[in-house]
């Protein structure tokens, strides 16, 4: 069932503040460039803890909108905000706007942000998970885990998931392909993931807004004339850059095979991605092969949704 990753740190917020000619919902994917937007959008300042001019007692960001910016027509039409969420909020409005970013990076991102070392500098005072404890005692960099964690056949997902010190690669195997498949928790990113968010939201056919990590100054532009705006684009766009962060493990290399292990373990987070893309209101096919061949997996390198095999084992390296 699809509460069973509940947790204290949802963040939800509903308010009848929407001034423009929509209700929109704005679905906050993790570790996929969410949390700038946060901070340029009216309906979810009280999310925006990162955001300068925040204030914990207003809750909200002062002076909003930053830099003296005009307020984008989005901001104005954005009255449902969620993130880490698990009761499926905000899907009664018929827009919903989603933050996308490439699976592989967005894992990787993940991989970095709940890293064992790197949490020890961000975050000391949140707890480990049993996952989190096991994933990066087995594969303490993203190389590894895509190389050695992922080769091979999935073991069988219906195997219980076993906690061992000093755990055999069978063991570590089954938690990195579980953690990348979102299937079981380390920590929270991995499994609120584009099949939490994105699969409701494509069964109830609502209306998508993409704004995509790599191309958000443009989306964001686009999405702003869609809605009735000038295209002004926030002074400060990207206000949450991981890359500016003294982390003790950041490194996102991976080999030819890691990344193509990456591609088959991530096949079906693809197949939604690319229906999500589709489905925006504000990119063309244009800007769907774009995003497409910088994902640059074999099979997905075409907007059309494919099967999955069960068996995993799609690619080979010459």
């Amino acid at each position: 069932a699809r509460g069973r990753h509940s947790t204290s740190l949802a963040q939800y917020q509903k308010k009848n503040n929407a001034t423009g000619k929509k209700s929109i919902s704005f679905l906050h994917i993790g570790k996929a460039g969410g949390s700038s937007l946060v901070c340029h959008m009216r309906g979810a300042l009280a999310f925006g803890y990162h955001c300068p001019q925040y204030s914990s007692n207003a809750q909200t960001i002062l002076g909003f909108p930053l830099d003296g910016d005009k307020e984008s027509q989005i901001s104005k039409m954005v009255n449902c905000y969620v993130h880490y969420d698990f009761r499926m909020h905000c899907y009664d409005n018929p827009t919903l706007a989603i933050n996308v970013r490439n699976p592989i990076d967005r894992l990787a991102s993940w991989y970095h942000y709940e890293h064992l070392e790197n949490m020890q500098v961000l975050w000391t005072d949140r707890i480990r998970s049993c996952g989190q404890q096991m994933l990066y005692k087995c594969y303490n960099s993203f190389h590894d885990l895509a190389q050695y964690g992922l080769a091979g056949i999935r073991p069988p997902p219906t195997d219980l998931l076993r906690v061992q010190y000093n755990a055999s690669e069978e063991i570590c195997r089954h938690w990195a392909w579980a953690t990348v498949q979102g299937t079981a928790p380390a920590s929270f990113h991995n499994v609120w993931n584009y099949d939490w968010f994105g699969s409701p939201a494509i069964a109830f056919d609502k209306e998508i807004i993409a704004f995509r990590t790599n191309h958000v100054e443009e989306d964001w532009r686009n999405v702003d004339i869609l809605l009735g705006g000038d295209g002004s684009v926030p002074t400060r766009m990207h206000l949450n850059d991981a890359t500016q962060k003294q982390i003790p493990v950041y490194n996102k290399t991976v080999s030819e095979e890691g990344y193509l292990n990456l591609c088959r373990a991530l096949c079906h987070e693809i197949q939604i991605y690319k229906q999500l893309l589709t489905r925006a209101i504000n990119l063309n096919e244009t800007d769907v092969l774009e995003s497409l061949q910088e994902l640059n997996c074999p099979d997905d390198l075409t907007a059309e949704v494919r099967f999955c095999p069960q068996s995993y084992i799609d690619y080979s390296v010459d």
